[in-house]
């Protein structure tokens, strides 16, 4: 095709390539190294270009890298590689003065004095050795992240101690990934598992699954033992063992009110799980799934009890990716809550490759896993390669085809062989030509695997496995390596750093730092969640302590302070209603001519908990009228910048003042314009101060000149009424202060 679109003047300078046959990673999909060689040869050589300046990695990993693959990528037809085709050179200085690179080697315990015939039962094998190396992977990334591990900030270009968010897992495949979200969870970290299928699994989306089932069907009992068991009712054991007493769970249920053995507390969850559930059934069929499920979530506090929870905002992002499955659903058609609830029972059994929800942004606090497919083209401040010792897993069936071989295929095992799985038996020359050719083949991409792992590295590169023998053993047989260890035991000695081969002139010796996992006891202070002190044993001792005399009250403080940042309604629908009517009134969708109820939809399902339809309707409304306003069309076409969103703002003086104002217009005159948007039922001398306060507030914080300040709000008749406010004086500020304090109390 190439060719084609270049005609006959694609060496003559019509035709442009980039790539680098040393990440070429998709054999699986059919890419061919040797066709990129073959192409690149075909230029004249004033026609090619070396890219090989690294802007992204330390010198101290450049010269790691470049040291271990230096003989590893040869062209196609040399029998040995030119290192310096392969050389990289480092575009950015070292930040620190220690070594960039780190061997994590995990070693099995010392055996202990026992019979041979146990010794053999208890031989460590590779998954004992994967567990124990991702648990003191964990323990020795906490050490120097709690420590002050350094790297280079990517925006500032200045040092700065390192979080959990800035070090990213590469695996190889996601087969084995869970003794490192295991042993990472044990050390209190929070992560995020991109790819793989593991979304439909999560305890969270079981939960759900286990409702939805008994809203569907009434008689599933293990549904709904686990659904009481939940966060949604929060059922103890003993509360669900004495409602099955009665002969089965749902009928225990119904009869709740009077079952005996019940406590207090469990005999309330379980009377409210039952209000809730006959609630929703009759919901069941009058609403959308998604409308169904919002609704549950709302009403249970389901969503407040995951965020929680460790891992709560994955947990939460997670059940409201399911509730956009379930909307999803519903545009389809046709289908009922028993048709959805089988479908995500069918991929908990046999999972689609669905990855759970993505919390994870720049600057966030986890730690992120991912293949090393999904890194190509990204870069992390700290690379950790894990589980170096893992096979490459290459199968070849009973079919292969080669372009030299041809189609070849595997004999059966012929009627005189002994036993059929013994080597050599069924195999012929082809077959074992074909084989020799793929075990090579997938060297060399595991290689290029290595390779592409090791480059996405800025600061720091940790290499880790964990083994079955010990190191003297290891290094004795380097052969039964995977092809990534292999390679490096033939060019390091693994147990001290040193680079074993031999750098051509002027090439710096790479320094390693061999990191003593020995001294990485398991006694370090680590957060263990199964270790936690369970509530009632605190609340146990508390009321058990000795009462003691407390010393008399502080005198009050000369100086008093004024919070205008919220209404003081807690969680009410009111407030709720509140945050979300002043989120959607300048949101730029909105501004962008956007239907009213698409935008209070998106938005309400972000908000914790997600909002019911009921809220939605009523911001909907309060959002049509503001929409159809005067006020609005002059909004939209303020000249630009038009609009900024929520500027919040301190006054300070006798009495210290913090309050914002919902937004900002700039007007034809130049002048900005506070807004204080008011939804119905919040108070109206809170929105007044708000509104009142913020032209000497943010007069002082230097964003004048300012014009009027303008509270909106929607009138019982369904128009929008804007009201000026001036600035006020102190008399007025106490007079509004005290009706606030009222009306908040009543």
């Amino acid at each position: 095709m190439l060719r084609l679109l270049g005609s006959d003047g694609f060496l003559g300078g019509r035709m442009f390539v980039v790539g680098d046959a040393k990440q070429s990673i998709y054999r699986f999909r059919g890419a061919e190294p040797a066709i990129f060689g073959r192409w690149r040869d075909e230029f004249p050589e004033p026609g090619r270009l070396r890219l090989s300046e690294n802007f992204r990695t330390v010198p101290r990993i450049i010269d790691f890298v470049n040291a271990l693959f230096a003989e590893s990528f040869p062209d196609p037809g040399a029998e040995v590689a030119d290192p310096l085709a392969v050389r990289l050179s480092p575009a950015r200085p070292n930040h620190a003065d220690e070594p960039a690179v780190h061997f994590f080697w995990v070693e099995p315990p010392p055996p202990e004095a026992e019979s041979e015939t146990a010794a053999d039962a208890s031989k460590p094998s590779a998954r004992d050795g994967r567990i124990r190396e991702a648990e003191a992977l964990a323990r020795w990334l906490r050490r120097r992240l709690d420590e002050g591990w350094m790297i280079v900030d990517r925006r500032t270009r200045k040092p700065r101690r390192a979080h959990a968010g800035d070090v990213a897992l590469l695996l190889r495949a996601m087969t084995d990934v869970w003794p490192y979200e295991t042993a990472l969870a044990d050390q209190g970290f929070e992560y995020h598992t991109i790819g793989g299928s593991a979304f439909y699994s999560q305890q969270e989306i079981l939960d759900v699954v286990n409702l939805l089932s008994v809203v569907e069907d009434p008689l599933d009992e293990v549904a709904l033992a686990g659904c009481l068991r939940s966060p949604f009712f929060a059922l103890s054991d003993e509360g669900l063992f004495w409602l099955a007493k009665t002969g089965d769970l749902s009928r225990g249920l119904e009869r709740a009110a009077d079952a005996p053995g019940l406590s207090d507390a469990d005999r309330a969850r379980a009377c409210r799980a039952r209000m809730l559930l006959a609630r929703w059934r009759a919901l069941k069929d009058q609403v959308p799934m998604a409308e169904l499920l919002a609704a549950a979530l709302d009403e249970s506090g389901f969503e407040a009890a995951l965020t929680c929870e460790f891992l709560g905002a994955r947990k939460l992002a997670n059940v409201r990716k399911l509730v956009e499955t379930a909307r999803g659903f519903d545009r389809r058609g046709g289908f009922g809550l028993a048709d959805f609830v089988g479908r995500l029972r069918a991929f908990a059994d046999d999972p689609p490759r669905e990855e759970q929800a993505t919390t994870t942004e720049e600057g966030s606090p986890s730690i992120r896993i991912m293949t090393v497919h999904q890194a190509k083209g990204l870069e992390f401040p700290i690379v950790v390669l894990p589980d170096l010792n893992k096979d490459s897993g290459s199968k070849t069936g009973a079919q292969g085809f080669d372009r030299e071989l041809g189609l070849v295929l595997k004999p059966r095992p012929a009627a005189t062989d002994l036993d059929p799985d013994l080597p050599g038996s069924g195999e012929s020359l082809g077959w074992l030509a074909y084989r020799a050719v793929e075990d090579r083949e997938e060297r060399e991409e595991a290689l290029r695997l290595f390779y592409v792992a090791a480059t996405r590295a800025r600061d720091d590169l940790v290499l880790s496995a964990g083994f079955a023998k010990p190191l003297d053993e290891i290094a004795a047989s380097v052969a039964k390596l995977s092809p990534a260890l292999n390679l490096l035991w033939e060019r390091f000695d693994g147990r001290t750093g040193r680079c074993l081969a031999p750098l051509p002139d002027g090439w710096p010796a790479p320094e390693i730092r061999v990191v003593d996992v020995a001294g990485i006891t398991t006694a370090e202070e680590t957060f263990n969640r199964s270790d936690g002190t369970k509530l009632a044993e605190i609340v146990s001792a508390i009321l058990d302590a000795p009462r003691e005399r407390l010393a008399p009250p502080a005198p009050p403080s000369p100086l008093r302070f004024l919070d205008l940042e919220t209404p003081r309604l807690g969680a009410s629908r009111t407030a709720r209603l509140g945050d979300l009517v002043r989120a959607a009134a300048v949101d730029p969708d909105l501004l962008a001519g956007a239907d009213p109820e698409e935008v209070a939809t998106r938005l309400g399902s972000r908000r914790t908990p997600a909002a019911n339809a009921s809220l939605r309707a009523d911001a909907v409304a309060w959002l049509r009228a503001w929409v159809a306003s005067p006020f609005f069309a002059r909004l939209r076409n303020a000249p630009p910048p038009g609009v900024r969103p929520c500027e919040s703002w301190i006054l300070q003086g006798s009495t210290t003042v913090r309050g914002s104002c919902d937004a900002l217009v700039r007007g034809d005159d130049g002048r900005w314009r506070p807004l204080t948007f008011l939804a119905p039922g919040e108070p109206e001398s809170w929105a007044q101060l708000r509104a009142s306060l913020s032209i000497p507030a943010l007069d002082r914080k230097g964003l004048g000149p300012l014009g009027p300040s303008w509270l909106i709000r929607v009138a019982p008749d369904g128009k929008l009424r804007a009201e000026r406010r001036d600035p006020i004086d102190d008399a007025e500020r106490e007079r509004l202060s005290r009706l606030w304090r009222t009306e908040s109390a009543s």
